[in-house]
């Protein structure tokens, strides 16, 4: 090639706006490359920071069925409440030691018997695993502020524990664990169905835990006497979580949460308007009057079962919300 040629061809690729040289032709692609590449895997490895992970129930039908929940990842299990008995536990154990995969966590959604009284199995077969739960819960299961320790130890005798495991870890509203790679945000509200409802909310997969705050078809424990407070907090729980799907109650199959939530509302929105007609006149509700009540709400919610095997619960119950509504007038 002529030296005339030659310095032509050195021309173009040096001119501006002209061709790039080899080298340099060669750098830019390879750059190219490089960036479409880490567009490429960059959602890829965003994605894979999300572990997959099951969600199990286990619940003894009948009257008196409650939840427990564990969360099975790769490589552990994250359990949620304890059951009613030991024996119950136990039987939710067995399909948790199928796994063969550690409890590496537990929480615990309130100070009730038959969400802790099963715990001391799963602390026995895993005591290194933390028990979570908010200071209120703690609190009331170590002085027994409601009574329900001792009334459990009584009816339930062997099936009660000797020892009650409480929580090791305390977590309070706000607060952000990541356990197993799995994001759990803390809500607390209180007082409602317990002194305190401790929700887990699982932003990934937009899944709530909402202990006894919403349950599934069945008749709640309102012998705390706060359903004002807990329909306020039923009202403002949609908002409170927006993006949420699907809600795991602690009573009843998990379910839509915006059916569950106005399911709860309506039942105890009804409840609460039975007794307050009945109380409009003297303040009291009569034999006769208990018994209508009783039988409006076993005609609207016939195939509903109560939480706790209390006797006459719903009679209970009318007393509870009669007690309330009188102290607030």
């Amino acid at each position: 090639m002529s030296n005339r040629l030659l310095g032509r061809v050195d021309a173009r690729w040096n001119a501006p706006g002209g061709l790039a040289p080899p080298g340099r032709l060669f750098q830019q692609l390879w750059l190219i490359i490089v960036i479409v590449l880490a567009c490429t895997l960059l959602p890829l490895t965003a994605q894979a920071a999300t572990p997959e992970f099951t969600i199990h129930q286990y619940f003894s039908p009948g009257a008196g069925a409650v939840n427990t929940y564990w969360i099975e990842t790769a490589n552990e299990i994250i359990v949620i409440d304890g059951q009613r008995t030991l024996s119950e536990a136990q039987a939710a154990l067995v399909s948790i030691k199928a796994t063969q995969k550690p409890i590496t966590a537990i929480f615990l959604t309130h100070p009730h018997p038959d969400h802790f009284t099963g715990l001391r199995v799963f602390a026995d077969y895993a005591p290194e695993a933390p028990i979570y739960g908010s200071p209120i819960t703690l609190k009331t299961i170590e002085t027994d502020a409601n009574g329900l320790v001792a009334l459990s130890r009584e009816t339930l005798g062997d099936e009660f524990p000797n020892q009650v495991a409480v929580p090791t870890e305390l977590i309070e509203e706000g607060d952000i664990l990541t356990i197993a790679g799995i994001e759990f945000q803390i809500h607390q509200l209180a007082p409602n169905e317990a002194a305190v409802m401790t929700m887990l909310y699982l932003p990934e997969t937009r899944t709530l835990f909402s202990g006894d705050l919403v349950n599934n078809s069945k008749t709640p424990f309102l012998l705390t006497q706060h359903t004002t407070a807990w329909v306020a907090q039923l009202e403002s729980l949609s908002s409170r979580f927006p993006d949420a799907d699907l809600i795991y109650p602690g009573h009843g199959e998990p379910g839509s949460k915006d059916v569950l939530i106005r399911d709860q509302l309506e039942y105890l929105a009804l409840f609460r308007q039975l007794v307050r007609d009945r109380l409009a006149d003297d303040r009291q509700i009569s034999t006769d009057e208990k018994a209508q009540i009783v039988e409006h709400m076993n005609t609207w919610y016939a195939d509903y079962l109560p939480v706790a095997a209390i006797p006459a619960l719903l009679e209970q119950n009318i007393d509870a919300i009669a007690a309330e509504l009188t102290s607030e007038s």
